[in-house]
């Protein structure tokens, strides 16, 4: 134990030094939003559409913002900010207090989406002169996604569009939004997502689009005056139907499940300085609690308002943890035989009738403990 306690000091500590190495599920700037203020607009009234988007990135886009304590925090929406700023074309540059939102969406009892939210890998094709043509990061369209996705709080991704992917996809394949092509496509990014957009410009922008996350699917028509304002109702949509899946509850302190994590390869302080940080992002209501290291095997505690589905689904979006089976339990010996000249006599030394002989029951087998979840680092 004297040896174990100074290293997970160091663990500990280490992970207020080590840097954050953000993946694409890891959205850095989802407290930060770039707003808009029109013409004649004041400062406070760009503040408040601020605050609301930033509560719906967090809180769904359903959110009710016109109740309890999110219509008084939108009264005085400052309070939720760590910094103001000016942005080119009279924008407004606002970064929001992460702790102060957490607050707020414990006292108003709704659940909460994070930093760490599912990759989206967007396929989409749109009509030109000579044919269709895949949807990049470049271009009217793709930019136009792009930003809305930043607006939104998705974490949407394109795919390279190179030789490779135009050998498991074609803009056929796309246009139809073939589900098992796309999704096989997809693969090659680790995108929990997929996303398949067929567009056509006109008077209108139009999108068909499906969307699947997990075992779940959405679809959709949108027309829209532009593509900036058709790629944010799509972004919208999309936003909705991860808060659907990923959303943490907050729930009572009593009502909190405790779970243990098993994480063998854990081979540097930076790794575990990696699993700390991904499960401090997972919504859990308290810190996690390192318990004991042995080797290249870690023990973590922490507590958790949702069950294991939907941990284990967390907990796969750091892209970094693989679920491992528990492992078989140490046997209970089995009971030693009564000796050959002790069977049958009692004290007298006459034999026991054999209703009398004691039955030899074999020892109950321990089962894995169903709250503690086993997983590999690579």
């Amino acid at each position: 134990m004297s040896s174990l306690r100074p290293l997970m000091y160091l663990l500990l500590s280490c992970v207020l030094l080590a840097p954050l190495h953000a993946s694409a599920a890891v959205l850095d700037g989802l407290y930060r939003i770039d707003q808009p203020q029109r013409e004649g607009e004041s400062r406070d009234e760009a503040l408040r559409q601020a605050t609301e988007v930033m509560l719906q990135r967090i809180a769904g886009e359903d959110v009710d913002l016109s109740r309890g304590p999110i219509a008084e925090a939108l009264k005085s929406p400052r309070d939720l900010m760590r910094r103001i700023g000016g942005a080119d074309g009279g924008r407004v540059d606002v970064e929001f207090e992460p702790a102060a939102l957490r607050d707020l969406m414990a006292s108003a009892q709704l659940p909460m989406l994070g930093r760490i939210r599912p990759a989206v890998i967007v396929w989409g094709v749109e009509a030109q002169t000579l044919g269709d043509e895949l949807i990049g990061q470049a271009g009217t369209m793709g930019d136009a996604l792009r930003a809305a996705a930043a607006y939104r709080g998705v974490a949407l991704a394109f795919p390279l569009g190179d030789l490779e992917d135009r050998t498991l996809i074609s803009e056929t394949e796309i246009r139809s939004r073939d589900r098992e092509a796309l999704v096989k496509a997809s693969e090659r990014y680790a995108a929990e997502g997929t996303l398949a957009l067929a567009v056509e410009q006109g008077e209108q922008t139009r999108i068909q689009w499906n969307f699947w996350l997990n075992d779940q699917e959405q679809s959709g028509r949108i027309a829209e005056a532009d593509p900036a304002a058709a790629a944010d109702a799509l972004m919208r949509a999309v936003a909705r139907a991860v808060f659907a899946q990923y959303a943490v509850p907050v729930v009572a302190s009593d009502q909190l499940t405790t779970w243990q994590l098993v994480v063998q390869d854990i081979n540097a302080v930076e790794d575990y300085a990696s699993l700390q940080r991904l499960l401090q992002q997972l919504g859990a209501q308290s810190v996690p609690e390192l318990l004991s290291v042995e080797g290249d095997r870690v023990r973590v505690q922490i507590a958790y308002p949702g069950d294991e589905e939907q941990l284990e689904r967390m907990l796969s979006l750091g892209q970094r943890l693989v679920r491992m089976p528990a492992p078989e339990p140490e046997p209970v010996p089995a009971p030693q035989p009564i000796p050959v000249d002790a069977i049958g006599l009692d004290e007298n030394g006459f034999l026991v009738e054999e209703a009398e002989m004691p039955e030899m029951v074999p020892p109950a087998q321990p089962e894995p403990d169903p709250f503690t979840l086993y997983y590999r680092w690579r």
